[in-house]
């Protein structure tokens, strides 16, 4: 999809994470059974720094446009510098979905 961005002339992609929620929690567990989940407001699917590769791509391609992490974690620190929080263990987070 790169190219294709490139192409049709965006200035700015930004990338967040799936959010988890009651709807799209077992179609995502059963397809990603190995997939990480961080709380930052909402339940969201960490994206294993994939957001860093797409940069890194990106850069190295020379695309025109700018890539923006907005995952839920740089969202916290935009809102309130200072006050957010990282969850190191996150078992039974989904415990009831």
């Amino acid at each position: 999809m790169l190219p294709k961005i490139e192409d049709i002339g965006v200035k700015h992609l930004n990338i967040t994470e799936v959010e988890i929620n009651a709807k799209n929690f077992k179609r995502i567990s059963a397809l990603l059974p190995e997939g990480e989940i961080c709380q930052c407001g909402e339940l969201q699917l960490y994206d294993g720094g994939l957001v860093y590769d797409i940069i890194e791509e990106v850069i190295r391609k020379r695309y025109s446009y700018s890539v923006l992490d907005c995952n839920c974690f740089v969202k916290s620190i935009q809102r309130t510098p200072g006050k957010w929080v990282f969850h190191e263990d996150v078992k039974g987070l989904c415990a009831e979905y």
